[in-house]
């Protein structure tokens, strides 16, 4: 009866350090090989003021809402490229970029293409990613310039 309670006891112990070691996060990088960092990453992000110093020549600024929203208006130098196109519009990209190492910086509505887009272009070997912090709903709440087709 005593050696049943014991090994019961152990199998619980054991159980449960295997559903505690299941739900823990993992602390692997992107660069130790997990997969691409997104939006939720404070690392991608970039804020208004960051990104106003950023010389135009030196940056491709990426607009992934629809086509419908970016002609309400848009960030200046920005070209439109909507996230559910950015496979078929690969080769304007890389005729943008000239190069995977250059500077793209990401934004939509309120992040979560943005996201999308960044995972997307990580995968494709874009390694210089950016997201336009608030992202265009915070463009336009600060008041920044908007520019109309």
């Amino acid at each position: 009866m005593k050696n049943y309670r014991t090994t019961k006891l152990l199998f619980l112990l054991l159980a449960a350090l295997f559903f505690i070691s299941a739900c823990t996060e993992s602390t692997q990088t992107a660069s130790e090989g997990s997969a691409p960092l997104s939006v939720a990453d404070n690392e991608m992000d970039i804020s208004r003021e960051a990104f106003k110093s950023m010389p135009a020549d030196d940056r491709i600024l990426i607009d992934v809402r629809t086509t419908e929203e970016y002609g309400q208006g848009y960030i200046s130098d920005a070209v439109n490229i909507p996230v559910a196109e950015l496979s078929e519009q690969m080769d304007k990209i890389i005729d943008l970029a000239e190069n995977k190492d250059a500077q793209i910086v990401v934004y939509c509505r309120s992040g979560k293409r943005a996201g999308k887009a960044i995972d997307y272009l990580a995968s494709q070997g874009f390694t210089n990613l950016k997201h336009l912090d608030g992202d265009f709903g915070g463009w336009e709440a600060a008041n920044e310039a908007i520019m109309k087709p």
